[in-house]
């Protein structure tokens, strides 16, 4: 069945922070991005070692541009990131995306994290943060998977509150500290530590789905190197959306500097 947007969408991304267009990309072009990811897994591994996750860049990474140029320009998943937003969104730029990759040698499951958090400026700019925040066209990033996924793991509704005591300690745990686990054991105590957050659900997902979440809840992910990864991740952008990117960056320096100072 063609996927068709709904007010649902809308409604899941307001309320839950994400929502997942299930199968909105064509076969055809999962397939041409398979194809075009294919030299991922060597240049991440060759750039990073066996735990890459990612590699970001398309064409400084000499990556065939040409699947994803279709993938951001795809008339369906600009419509309904048009329809989710504002009429400025789309799916962004090919070069800034980074492809999300499986490990080559042990599970690797992050720390449950948020992306920005008001403290990282100075208490003067916590207002416009907030504002920000709790606006759904400004902090968003996708995750489009090629392949079966069940790596992103999220917190609902976490992106419309501050911390609770309850998060702070899942988030805190140690079980995944040091090498001298086993594969299976790091499996199994990394499937723990997701399960541990209060709320948390995994955001399975199959190949040509888009999920776009707000990066400031809760979340992180979990990769097992026996399970094939190859998953498109970006931030649909808009002109209101850079604008306020290149002011975040901004402001970071501004408390960094003054910090550096005291």
């Amino acid at each position: 069945m063609p996927f068709t947007f709904s007010e649902e969408h809308i409604v899941q991304r307001r309320m839950l922070g994400y929502t997942v267009f299930r199968q909105i990309i064509p076969p055809a072009l999962v397939r041409d991005l398979r194809r075009a990811c294919e030299p991922v897994y060597d240049i991440a591994r060759k750039n990073a070692g066996p735990r890459a996750m990612r590699l970001t860049g398309t064409t400084r990474n000499g990556l065939d541009p040409r699947a994803f140029t279709d993938f951001v320009q795809l008339p369906a998943l600009n419509d309904a990131l048009k329809k989710l937003f504002t009429p400025e969104h789309t799916a962004g730029e090919i070069e800034g995306m980074a492809i999300l990759i499986e490990t080559a040698d042990i599970p690797i499951t992050q720390a449950w994290h948020r992306d920005a958090r008001e403290e990282d400026l100075l208490e003067e700019r916590w207002p416009e943060f907030r504002r920000v925040v709790y606006d759904p066209n400004f902090i968003n990033q996708y995750n489009c998977p090629l392949y079966e996924d069940h790596a992103l793991w999220f917190v609902p509704g976490s992106h419309l509150r501050p911390d609770l005591p309850s998060e702070i300690a899942a988030c805190k745990s140690k079980i995944l500290v040091g090498d001298h686990f086993t594969e299976e054991e790091r499996e199994y105590l990394g499937v723990r530590y997701c399960k541990e957050m209060p709320g948390a659900t995994c955001l399975s997902m199959d190949a040509g789905d888009f999920a776009i979440y707000h990066p400031c809840a809760w979340h992180l992910g979990s990769v097992l190197p026996y399970r094939k990864r190859a998953t498109l991740h970006n931030i649909p952008i808009a002109p209101e959306v850079k604008a306020w990117n290149a002011q975040w960056h901004g402001w970071q320096a501004e408390k960094k500097q003054k910090a550096g100072k005291g």
